[in-house]
C-alpha cells in the first residue's frame, strides 16, 4: 500500500530539462522535488559544447544568458564546413557561449526560488509501481534508502533513463534505446595561441575525423575554445 503523496511532482534529474521543469511546475503552485545524484555544489556541471541559440530562450520564456554571469561570449551565427573544408554555409542568428556551470546554477536558483526542493546526492533505485501507476521513487541518499511518493514522476535523467528503464518490462516505455541511437563524444576546453574569431561557432562535417558525426570548434573568447567531436557509437 502506497504512502500519501508528499509531493505533486518528483523530477528525477537535475540537468537543464529537470531544473527548468521544476521551475515551471513550482511556479504554477505545485509542490516539487528534484532528485539529483550529484552533490549540491556540482549541480550545473555538464560536459557539452556550451553553445546555444538565443531563440531557444525566447521560445520557452527564459531570460537569455548574460555576459559575465552565465555566458562568456556572444555568437553572430554558426558556420558549417563541408568535408573538404573548402566550403561552408553560415546560419546567422544570435547565440551564446555558455559558462555551463553558472547557467545550471541559475536554473537551480530560479527553481528553488519558485519553491522546488533539491534532494542532492540522491540516486534513483527504482520507481514505486502499483498496478498500472507510478506512485513515486525509491532513492538512495546519504541516510540510506527511502521511498518518496508523488502524484506525478518525471524522468529527466537523459540517456541514463534511470526511471524509465526500471519500469515493468511489459510497459512499452521501458525499453532501452539501441546503441545506434547514441553518439560517443569527447570535449576539451583549452587555451590556444592563435587569436580566435569569437563571432562564429564552427562545425565540421568531417567523416574521416568524426565518422557518423561531426567535430566542433566553439570560441569562448579570443584565446579559449571548446573543441570536441561526436561519432556514431558502435
Amino acid at each position: 500500500m502506497s504512502g500519501a503523496p508528499k509531493y505533486d511532482v518528483l523530477v528525477a534529474g537535475g540537468g537543464v530539462a529537470g531544473l527548468f521543469l521544476a521551475y515551471l511546475t513550482a511556479r504554477a503552485g505545485f509542490t516539487v522535488a528534484i532528485v539529483e545524484m550529484k552533490s549540491e555544489e556540482k549541480v550545473g556541471e555538464k560536459v557539452c559544447g556550451d553553445a546555444v541559440g538565443e531563440h531557444h530562450f525566447r521560445e520557452v520564456g527564459l531570460e537569455p544568458p548574460r555576459l559575465g554571469l552565465d555566458a562568456v561570449g556572444v555568437f553572430e551565427g554558426v558556420r558549417v564546413y563541408s568535408p573538404s573544408k573548402r566550403y561552408f554555409v553560415t546560419a546567422r542568428g544570435k547565440g551564446y557561449a555558455l559558462d555551463r556551470k553558472a547557467f545550471g546554477r541559475r536554473l537551480l536558483k530560479i527553481a528553488a526560488d519558485a519553491g522546488a526542493e533539491l534532494l542532492a546526492s540522491h540516486a534513483v533505485v527504482k520507481p514505486i509501481v502499483e498496478g498500472e501507476w507510478v506512485k513515486g521513487l525509491r532513492v538512495r541518499g546519504p541516510e540510506g534508502l527511502k521511498d518518496l511518493y508523488s502524484r506525478v514522476v518525471v524522468d529527466a535523467t537523459g540517456a541514463a533513463a534511470a526511471v524509465r528503464t526500471r519500469l515493468p518490462s511489459q510497459w512499452w516505455v521501458a525499453y532501452r534505446a539501441p546503441l545506434e541511437d547514441f553518439n560517443a563524444a569527447y570535449r576539451v576546453i583549452a587555451e590556444v595561441e592563435e587569436e580566435q574569431d569569437p563571432r562564429y561557432a564552427l562545425i565540421y562535417l568531417d567523416a574521416e575525423t568524426a565518422p557518423g558525426g561531426y567535430w566542433w570548434w566553439f570560441p569562448k573568447g579570443r584565446d579559449v575554445v571548446n573543441g570536441g567531436l561526436g561519432v556514431k557509437a558502435g
